[in-house]
C-alpha cells in the first residue's frame, strides 16, 4: 500500500426543475438533486496535473501533464477515475520532454496513460473523503489510500461544476522507474498534484 497525502476534493452542484405550463409543479418535480449524487465528467481545459521531484539533491523541479480525462461522483460510496496522457508531459524543455517519454521514464509508446481507478470513496467529514484505489503507471499497478477534501461546487451558465485537488506522495521505485536515483541526479520521491474540474453529466 502506497501511503499518500491529499488535499482537496470538490463537490457537486444541484439543480431545480422549473414550472410546467405556468402551473406549480408537483413535489416530485421540484425535488432538488443532492450535489453528492451528481456524476461529473472531467473538463481537461480547466484541470491541472503536475508533479515535483528533487534534482541533484539541491532543488525541487516542477513539471506537468497537459491532458487528462475521467469522471467522478462525490458521495459516500462514489468513485473517482482519472486517465493522464503521458505523451502530454511538459517540462518547458523539448529535449527533457523527449527523455521523459523514453523507456527511462514514462515509455509513452508502450504505456500511453497513467490511470487511477478508485475502489472505494468514504466520507469522513463535511468536506473530506478517504479515497482508495489502483494507480497504474508504466504497466505497474499499486494500491493507494489517501484523504481528499472538497473544494467547492457551483451552478453556472455552463452547467453544474465541481472539482477537487489531490496531493499524492509516491516513490518512483515502486513502479520500477529508477533512472537517476542511484547517482543522486533525481530523487525517488515524487509528489503529484491533481486538480480536476468536472461538469455534471
Amino acid at each position: 500500500m502506497i501511503r499518500t497525502r491529499t488535499i482537496a476534493l470538490l463537490g457537486a452542484g444541484a439543480f431545480a426543475t422549473g414550472l410546467l405550463l405556468g402551473l406549480a409543479p408537483s413535489r416530485a418535480e421540484t425535488t432538488v438533486q443532492p450535489a453528492s449524487s451528481a456524476a461529473y465528467t472531467v473538463d481537461p481545459v480547466h484541470s491541472s496535473i503536475a508533479f515535483r521531484i528533487r534534482h541533484n539533491g539541491v532543488a525541487n523541479f516542477y513539471a506537468r501533464f497537459n491532458e487528462a480525462s475521467g469522471d467522478f461522483t462525490l458521495e459516500d460510496g462514489g468513485a473517482v477515475n482519472v486517465a493522464v496522457n503521458t505523451e502530454s508531459v511538459n517540462t518547458g524543455n523539448a529535449k527533457r520532454d523527449g527523455h521523459l517519454k523514453s523507456p527511462d521514464f514514462f515509455n509513452v509508446k508502450q504505456f500511453p496513460e497513467i490511470t487511477f481507478k478508485s475502489t472505494s470513496l468514504e466520507k469522513t467529514g463535511e468536506d473530506t473523503f478517504r479515497l482508495s484505489g489502483d494507480l497504474t503507471m508504466v504497466g505497474k499497478n499499486r494500491q493507494i489510500q489517501t484523504e481528499l477534501t472538497k473544494i467547492g461546487e457551483r451552478e453556472t451558465n455552463q452547467g453544474n461544476l465541481a472539482g477537487f485537488e489531490i496531493v499524492l506522495d509516491i516513490k518512483r521505485s515502486d513502479f520500477d522507474m529508477t533512472y537517476g536515483i542511484e547517482n543522486g541526479a533525481l530523487g525517488d520521491d515524487v509528489r503529484l498534484y491533481i486538480s480536476l474540474e468536472g461538469r455534471q453529466r
